[in-house]
């Protein structure tokens, strides 16, 4: 560079080689206006003297002579080799053939030599260019050598022009190409290099990539990556190895470890919760302490803040619970309203949906469950009406396609049942105690009343009594005779075991045939003469 810097300089220089020169004649620091002319030798300079020295076939060679920081008028006449410096000296040195040695003007202080070093300390240089712009303006090619080397395409000179301070490299106005290994001809128009790219260690000051004044890319804390607008932030603390990707995601992090995030502002307040997964937009948005959550979805948990082990998977799933836990999720809305609850599990879009503060409950299908406030409940169904089984885990109870949530069984069946190997029932004598005969069975078979009638299912639509006339015995009436044969529900309503009613069935048959056997003792008696 310092041979550049000199053949610059020199550069300079020869542009004084004209029939008409500026040059600082006053040494206050300004070049002044001022012509030679050959034919007659005269020299002008504006605002300070005219005079004639020299003639036609004199080379002009004003410099500063004697150090004074004034420029001296002189020439050097080839055909002698004579130097006339006009007050200063005159002496012959060269001939007809050679070439002057052009003197760097003093320019007030302006140009500088000190060794090997030429220096130029006010305004700018231009180099095929008569308005430079920066303090070296060069239109043109610029080759260097001596280790390094480059080449500047003039077609690209203007997209090749920085502007710079002792800490910062940026591309001036209108010039926004730079490569870096690739030649003359970077094709993006920003930054192209081959190798690689190495940033210092990240620091709230350093190793970070800005994008519109924000930090974009950086890596701060232990073992933590960070892309989008302000991810993450720059301090943090803690185990790290938190992975974040997005607009705002995880800014608010302090000592939260091993999450990973993945949308705008997901897990954006987290503290210190560690071990979740957001991914979706503003998913776990409000977290701070809670745990081990799972969150996909736009604003999935959004409201969850110190909640632990929840799985929420379905666009503003679980979207106002802040601090149930052990919650699963999957649908669109799915426990949308539950705000405490913990323990439900809810599939399908929208289960559970008005639910609020309830636990243990499992929904399944569309809208399961859509209405339930309550607790420990099972809905099966894929609409708000009637589900196909519902379950009551407090109880014990499940009814299937009942309209109502009171079974007043452990398994209550609106419809008929079919099966093709039968309905067994607990009967093992060592489950038993208090064993008894079924006294005067005949008595209570006898007072019995079967009946022919029709189901009222215009009053009671919502039972599915069938159609058509029907057989049995009212339940009322049985409860009097044999009581055990009768069932009271919850609701008041009541139900004959006709199973049971075999037992009594049994002992009556029995009855009945003892007293065949002794009615026909007596006629074989009575028909051999003994009575």
């Amino acid at each position: 560079m310092k041979y550049l810097a000199m053949g610059l300089a020199v550069l300079l220089a020869f542009s004084f080689n004209l029939d008409s020169q500026a040059a600082d004649f006053t040494g206050d620091g300004t070049n002044e206006i001022g012509i030679f002319r050959p034919s007659t030798g005269l020299w002008a300079i504006r605002g300070v003297t005219r005079a004639y020295f020299g003639g036609a076939n004199d080379d002009p060679m004003p410099g500063d002579y004697n150090g004074d920081g004034i420029v001296d008028i002189g020439i050097f006449r080839p055909g002698t080799g004579l130097w006339a410096i006009r007050d200063v000296t005159r002496a012959y040195f060269g001939g007809s053939s050679d070439e002057p040695l052009v003197g760097i003007p003093a320019g007030g202080g302006k140009w500088g030599e000190s060794g090997g070093n030429i220096s130029f300390t006010t305004g700018n240089v231009g180099i095929g260019t008569t308005n430079p712009s920066t303090e070296l303006d060069v239109s043109g090619t610029i080759a260097a050598t001596g280790g390094t080397s480059s080449n500047w395409n003039t077609a690209y000179s203007q997209r090749r022009q920085w502007d710079g301070s002792s800490t910062n490299l940026t591309a001036a106005t209108g010039r926004n190409s730079l490569g870096l290994g690739t030649g003359n001809n970077p094709t993006f128009t920003n930054l192209e290099l081959t190798g690689n790219l190495e940033l210092l260690a990240t620091t709230s000051t350093t190793g970070v990539i800005i994008a519109g004044g924000n930090r974009f890319i950086h890596n701060y804390g232990e073992a933590n990556t960070f892309i989008g607008d302000r991810a993450g932030n720059l301090t943090m603390s803690g185990y790290g190895k938190n992975t974040a990707v997005g607009c705002l995601a995880f800014w608010s992090n302090t000592t939260g470890s091993h999450n990973t995030v993945l949308g705008y502002h997901s897990l954006g307040n987290n503290t210190n919760g560690d071990y979740n997964v957001a991914v979706g937009s503003q998913a776990l948005l409000s977290n701070t302490k809670g745990d081990s959550n799972t969150a996909v979805g736009y604003n999935a948990g959004f409201s969850t803040t110190e909640a632990w082990e929840n799985t929420i998977i379905g666009s503003s799933s679980m979207r106002n619970n802040t601090y149930g836990c052990t919650n699963s999720t999957l649908g669109y809305l799915s426990l949308y309203h539950n705000t405490t609850g913990s323990s439900n599990v809810a599939v399908g879009g929208k289960a559970g949906y008005n639910n609020q503060t309830g636990s243990g409950n499992v929904f399944i299908g569309t809208d399961a469950g859509y209405d339930e406030m309550g607790s420990d409940k099972l809905y099966i169904a894929n609409d708000p009406g009637t589900p196909l089984i519902y379950g009551d885990f407090s109880s014990g109870r499940v009814g299937i396609n009942l309209n109502h949530t009171n079974p007043g069984y452990n398994l209550t069946v609106l419809g008929t049942t079919w099966c093709t190997s039968g309905a067994w029932i607990a009967s093992d004598s060592r489950w038993k105690e208090n064993v008894e005969t079924i006294t005067d069975p005949v008595d209570k078979v006898m007072r019995l009343r079967g009946v022919n009638f029709d189901w009222k299912r215009v009053e009671f639509t919502d039972m599915e009594f069938p159609e058509g006339r029907q057989m049995g015995l009212i339940a009322q009436e049985v409860e009097e005779i044999i009581p055990e044969l009768v069932h009271t529900a919850n609701d008041g309503y009541k139900s004959v075991s006709y199973q049971k009613l075999t037992a009594v069935l049994v002992e009556t048959v029995k009855a009945q045939q003892e007293q065949i056997s002794t009615l026909q003792s007596r006629i074989e008696r009575l028909e051999q003469g003994e009575i």
